[in-house]
């Protein structure tokens, strides 16, 4: 079985998209800040002991610009899988990033799981398709680093109650498929 390693993006910098007025579903092309791409560098040093033979991200700018850095840096190939990208927070194009804080305080409120009227993913959707992509992988006990989201990261790992940092490397183990 192969060995997978999540990963949660780098800092990104939505100063660009707030500067030029765009609508809040922009936000997904925001780039890596200064300090993201340093991020980026940084993991990409760290990663290099776990013997990493590929890596699969998030189509979002903001995972795919931190797994090209990661696998430049360590010369491997990078292939994108949607059933990776950010949770749906329901929130409309013409709704502000206060309404897209809004949806995510509901959902860590409510540990992911939608009250009546939510429009946001919930947890369990969320797991259920980063599971389709993780069972895509290959299967010959290769390590594969899979850049990610934290609400993706969090559904798939159970981690609950605190944020997951950027860059943050999370142990994954699926009841045996993994590790």
């Amino acid at each position: 079985m192969s060995r997978i390693h999540l990963l949660r993006h780098a800092q990104p910098d939505y100063e660009a998209i707030e500067a030029r007025g765009l609508d809040f579903r922009s936000r997904d092309t925001a780039p890596l800040s200064r300090a993201g791409r340093q991020q980026a560098h940084e993991t990409a040093a760290a990663l290099e002991r776990l013997g990493l033979s590929e890596i699969v991200s998030s189509p979002m700018t903001r995972t795919l610009q931190t797994a090209a850095i990661i696998a430049l840096r360590l010369r491997l190939p990078l292939t994108v899988d949607i059933d990776l990208r950010e949770w749906e927070s329901g929130i409309s194009a013409t709704e502000t990033h206060a309404g897209w804080q809004r949806a995510t305080q509901q959902f860590r409120d409510h540990h992911g799981v939608p009250q009546a009227g939510a429009r946001w993913e919930g947890a369990e959707q969320i797991r259920e398709r980063a599971t389709a992509a993780l069972a895509r992988l290959p299967r010959d006990g290769v390590a594969v680093l899979v850049v990610t989201h934290a609400f993706v990261i969090q559904a798939l790992t159970g981690v609950d109650g605190r944020a997951v940092g950027f860059c943050e490397h999370v142990p994954f183990s699926d009841g045996g498929r993994s590790r």
